[in-house]
Order: structure tokens, then sequence, then C-alpha cells
């Protein structure tokens, strides 16, 4: 499941946007502060949260300023969900 804060102004081609997202790689996103100190510290921004709910799993991490914070790859996974959410505006 997708979503983001804002309604979808359009019809959406669900299949090309969950092709988009690597599911198993949100799967395995550690939460943000496992990973060590920031470089540089956003104090004002946004907030990536990804839940994903499949049968008995479930997984939920929050990604603070993903595409300005951190220079870890796991950052740029959260920064891409967070693209797919703007794009779908």
């Amino acid at each position: 499941m997708i979503w983001c804060s804002v309604p979808f102004p359009r019809p959406l081609d669900w299949p090309a946007i969950l092709k988009s997202i690597d599911v198993e790689r949100l799967w395995a996103l550690p939460p943000q502060n496992s990973l060590g100190d920031p470089p540089s510290v956003v104090v004002d921004g946004v907030g990536v949260a990804i839940e994903l709910v499949q049968g008995d799993r479930y997984r939920h991490v929050v990604y603070w300023n993903p595409g300005e914070c951190c220079p870890w790859k796991e950052c740029d996974v959260a920064n891409q969900i967070l693209k797919v959410c703007n794009e779908l505006r």
C-alpha cells in the first residue's frame, strides 16, 4: 500500500508505480537512527514513514529528510519513496 498526504488528482498507473519501487529493499531498511550520526542536521523538513504489511509480516521505519541528511544508501531508498509521492501530486 502507498499512502501520500494529499489526494491524487488523477487516475494512477499503480502497476508502473509499484514497479518503480523495490519493495524487497523496503522490507530490509533498518531504522535511520541505527545507521550512525548524520554529517549534518536539518532542523526543518519532511519525514518519510514506510509501513509494510504482508500477511503476518509488518515493518515500519521513518526517515527524516532522506534527501538532505545522510550519505547512506538506505536514505536513497527512502528518498525514492518521497519522490514517487511528490510525482503523484
